[in-house]
């Protein structure tokens, strides 16, 4: 675990922070947090899934819709994806 003092994060100010050193990042200077917000959110969400997927490059994954989930898994995807979409 890292222990970060003094840490302010969205104008609220922390003495302490604990969290895991894996799920951490360093932002650069030039990307705001309202910027990288939705990678840390749906990005993290769909990332973790096709990480645990285990898919090599020649497989197949089917992402079912195009909205925050599934256009960051597509950019993700090292594999061939599959689009899926129905309309009631």
């Amino acid at each position: 675990m890292l222990l970060l003092r003094y840490v302010s994060i969205c104008s609220i100010s922390f003495q302490y922070f604990v969290c895991d050193p894996k799920s951490t990042v360093h932002l650069p200077k030039n990307l705001s947090f309202e910027h990288a917000a939705p990678l840390f959110c749906a990005g993290a969400t769909i990332y973790n899934a096709i990480k645990r997927a285990d898919l090599n490059k020649g497989d197949v994954l089917g992402i079912v819709g195009l909205g925050a989930l599934g256009h960051l898994g597509i950019q993700f995807a090292k594999c061939t994806v599959v689009f899926l979409e129905w309309r009631a």
